[in-house]
């Protein structure tokens, strides 16, 4: 039997190692990445001549692009969090008014114009689109329900009316709960915008409530 040879085994070993199947787990990720970016870069362009500083230069930009993604969805996500979190977790009515129709509320919105009482009249207009909404089967309104609640059940059911119900929900919160003041013109673009948009998603919709001089109904 032949001594030991340690030299020998130690040369023998490195040989093995520089080997093509031992070398690709001496590589770092990012130099497989840019291998696996050259191979399928050449599989695309056989034509090609893929270098090395093209390869490095593209996988940065494969890199930066991933960055503005991911910054991206975070700040996508970052919005609807601040959305969700600026609107009052507080109850939109009561089982009472939540149990009348949209056109009651309409009418009982005219009449406290008429009386000068802005706030309240604003209040039963949001009522209104709210109870629309249910009977047009986009939400359920329900009394223990926030306008955050009813904001992400129409992200669900119809994105394209949740970003203005949003903004009214907003005007209302400010309003009704921040004791924002509201004079007549204010209340009147309010209550125009909310029936514009009630008639636009139920082109059937009848018998709403008209104004006359500075709150009064027509019908």
């Amino acid at each position: 039997m032949k001594p030991f040879d340690e030299e020998t085994a130690r040369h023998r070993l490195e040989e093995i190692l520089s080997r093509d199947e031992y070398r690709v787990y001496d590589q770092t990720d990012d130099e497989t990445f840019k291998n696996w970016l050259a191979e399928w870069l050449e599989s695309l362009f056989p034509e090609f001549a893929v270098s090395g500083e093209m390869t490095e230069w593209i996988s940065y930009l494969v890199i930066a692009l991933g960055i503005i993604l991911f910054l991206l969805f975070i700040l996508g996500m970052g919005r609807k969090i601040v959305r969700q979190s600026r609107l009052k977790a507080k109850p939109a009515g009561t089982r009472a008014e939540l149990v009348m129709s949209a056109r009651r509320h309409l009418l009982e919105a005219n009449k406290k114009a008429d009386e000068g009482d802005f706030r309240e009249a604003l209040r039963h207009v949001f009522l209104a689109l709210l109870l629309a909404l249910d009977e047009q089967g986009r939400i359920k309104a329900r009394h223990w329900k926030t306008n955050r609640e009813y904001y992400q059940e129409l992200t669900g059911s119809d994105p394209d009316t949740a970003p203005f119900f949003y903004k009214m929900a907003i005007r209302f919160d400010e309003v009704v709960y921040g004791d924002r003041l509201i004079d007549a013109r204010g209340y009147r673009e309010f209550r125009k915008q909310v029936l514009a948009r009630i008639e636009k998603t139920d082109p059937e919709t009848d018998g709403i409530p008209r104004e006359t001089g500075r709150g009064g109904t027509t019908s």
